[in-house]
């Protein structure tokens, strides 16, 4: 029973509708925030383009290219796996250089 309290049902209002939704007690808040999010860019792209009388499914194509661009956008500057390979083989070339100096040195 104490599984079932950990979570809610709750009602998204996207674009004038509202979704029934389930979700942990912890991640109300978040979804509450990504359905404003998305009301909010439909409601932006359905004023933006008013005058093209874009359909819904049209709206949602539009809203999802864009969060993906901000999610891939995201993601590239979080990429640091190619810069931390390049540190290490920077290190080990610089270990190396040093190693020589030194020994050439003594």
């Amino acid at each position: 029973m104490a599984a079932e309290d950990d979570y809610l049902k709750i009602q998204l209002g996207i674009y004038g509708k509202y979704f029934p939704y389930t979700c942990k007690r912890t991640d109300e808040g978040v979804a509450r925030r990504a359905a404003r999010l998305l009301d909010t860019k439909l409601m932006g792209y359905s004023s933006h383009y008013s005058d093209a009388k874009l359909d819904e499914l049209t709206l949602l194509r539009l809203a999802g290219f864009h969060f993906s661009w901000e999610a891939l956008e995201e993601k590239m500057r979080n990429e640091t796996g190619p810069i931390m390979a390049k540190i290490h083989r920077l290190n080990v070339e610089l270990e190396d250089f040093l190693a020589r100096n030194r020994q050439i040195t003594e």
